[in-house]
């Protein structure tokens, strides 16, 4: 495997840094690689050389591994002034990498892999444009906090109280700093925070100008998913409302993977799900599938 510096430069001009990981030998499909909110690129491929992102590219699959917008080395960071809301993810990084990855691997099978903001981010950036569209999706606890997603009433009153306080909190600092919390290596602006409290508050889940329904956008995936709850994720995407966000897409070829206590005791958290070395063998049914789709 050799590993080389990559940058993309989204559409609003923010540019976007991380890794491309080439196997030996020709590569036999090729996979955009993004993490979840509060944490960096490095939480894929943990230990270095032996996490998810080494996984795919054991199975031949090239692999763009890249820091979001604010995270990372795709600076400036939320702390140093970065100011944009959820859309900026979506219409910006996710588009910017599709484009990128299409031009860099011309003619391979295409695949996305997300952990949480990364996955739901990328699933509705394919809705909305089609046409870039990757050709498989592995979503690593993909859920948004939407009212509707959540069957249980005592768990939809605590996101709501969990919302409401992270946002009287982070509003007049104007970003909300994981690192010093112990929560992760990185942040988001007070505009990402607001947003994701306006979906739920509303249950309507679009763009802050109205403009793009995301919902109507999960709807319109084709593309074959296969995605990992875990019931040690028991907050962020629980199996049973990640269940729910996942029936939202129109994909007909979906493969739900849960974890569960009698496979993995405890089953890992959400983190976990991309840096608990148990998850080895998870991450080679990932990419198997995508064999199995894109080869």
């Amino acid at each position: 495997m050799t590993r080389t510096p990559l940058e993309v430069t989204t559409a609003d001009g923010f540019l976007l840094r991380g890794d491309l990981l080439l196997p030996e030998g020709e590569p036999r499909a090729a996979a955009i690689l993004t993490h979840a909110m509060w944490v960096d690129r490095r939480t894929l491929d943990r230990p270095r050389g032996a996490g998810l992102a080494s996984a795919l590219v054991a199975r031949g699959i090239a692999c763009m591994v890249m820091d979001l917008r604010g995270h990372g080395q795709s600076r400036p960071l939320p702390r140093e002034g970065a100011r944009f809301g959820y859309d900026a993810y979506v219409r910006g990084d996710a588009l910017a990498l599709f484009r990128a990855a299409r031009a860099r691997f011309p003619g391979l099978g295409l695949a996305h892999v997300g952990h949480s903001l990364g996955a739901h981010t990328a699933l509705i950036a394919a809705g909305l444009e089609p046409a870039l569209a990757p050709d498989a999706f592995v979503c690593l606890g993909a859920n948004q906090w939407l009212p509707q997603l959540e069957p249980k009433a005592v768990r939809r009153l605590e996101k709501g109280a969990i919302l409401s306080a992270w946002a009287a909190f982070t509003a007049p600092r104007g970003h909300f700093d994981a690192k010093p919390l112990g929560l992760g290596s990185s942040g988001v602006p007070w505009p990402y925070v607001r947003d994701t409290l306006r979906h739920y508050l509303t249950g309507h889940y679009g763009s802050a100008p109205g403009k793009d329904d995301y919902m109507n956008a999960l709807g319109r995936v084709r593309a074959p998913v296969f995605a990992v709850l875990s019931q040690g994720d028991a907050r962020m995407a629980n199996p049973e409302a990640g269940a729910r966000f996942l029936a939202l897409l129109g994909s007909t070829d979906r493969v739900l993977r849960v974890i569960t206590r009698e496979e993995m005791d405890p089953p890992p958290d959400h983190i976990g799900l991309v840096l608990d070395p148990r998850m080895r063998p998870v991450f080679e049914e990932c990419a198997h599938f995508l064999g199995s789709r894109l080869c």
